[in-house]
């Protein structure tokens, strides 16, 4: 991912891809996923299956499908959408995120 892409939204979802997976795979499926869809809203009008078959051959790629497909209903439901905006640092309160952050967070 080039630093003029970055998002928190774009880090978070990185940072998903991430967990249990190289590196080197993560900087070529992220790229894709990001192409299909780069905001919440976009990649909440994936299906699950759809977002699955974009990041494999991610480790645990149904179940990163799943998380990112929930975190982004999450953040764009009315309730949370003012404190969990795809700009805001408040993207690492989502539950997924926890796991891991990177240091410099």
């Amino acid at each position: 991912m080039g630093e003029a892409q970055q998002t928190p939204f774009h880090v978070l979802i990185a940072t998903i891809l991430s967990l249990r997976t190289k590196d080197t795979l993560t900087a070529v499926v992220a790229p894709r996923l990001f192409a299909a869809a780069d905001t919440p809203e976009a990649m909440l009008a994936l299906d699950e299956q759809r977002i699955a078959e974009l990041i494999y051959p991610v480790g645990f790629y149904n179940t990163k499908a799943r998380s990112i497909h929930q975190i982004c209903a999450r953040c764009c439901s009315s309730a949370t959408a003012a404190r969990c905006r795809p700009t805001s640092t408040r993207c690492w309160r989502c539950p997924a995120s926890a796991a891991r952050r990177p240091t410099w967070c």
